[in-house]
């Protein structure tokens, strides 16, 4: 994918980080792409990236809709909000808080994570 000056996620109410951290830099726990799973060491693409982030409020990123929520096996509880463009996914979740078609904006809370946030962010479907 070529990015362009178009991919770049805006919002008239301003964008954000979906948590705040607690007293330390933001930590990522697992990359995007190709990595070996934490516990049991088994390669695999990860299609998105983690952070340790136990029970922590998470916010919208920008202004957009809830355009899905569901669970998984992989995932757990899980939400979706189309900003524009942009699907992310909000995985691992303890509470859900913002309903399916319900309309946010950036820094509004939409859930509450478990004791990890998975998040993939898909541009027009694509990762």
């Amino acid at each position: 994918m070529k990015y362009t000056q178009e991919m770049i996620l805006k919002s008239p109410s301003g964008y954000c980080m979906p948590f705040e951290e607690r007293n330390k830099e933001v930590e990522m726990t697992l990359g995007y792409g190709n990595q070996k799973h934490p516990h049991t060491g088994v390669e695999f693409f990860h299609h998105g990236v983690d952070f340790n982030a136990p029970r922590y409020l998470l916010s919208a990123i920008a202004s957009g809709t809830v355009s899905g929520i569901g669970t998984d096996t992989i995932h757990g509880a899980y939400q979706v909000i189309r900003y524009g463009n942009y699907e992310v996914t909000y995985s691992h979740l303890s509470n859900i808080l913002a309903n399916y078609g319900t309309s946010v904006k950036a820094g509004d809370v939409v859930s509450v994570s478990g004791e990890i946030l998975h998040l993939e962010v898909r541009y027009t479907g694509e990762v």
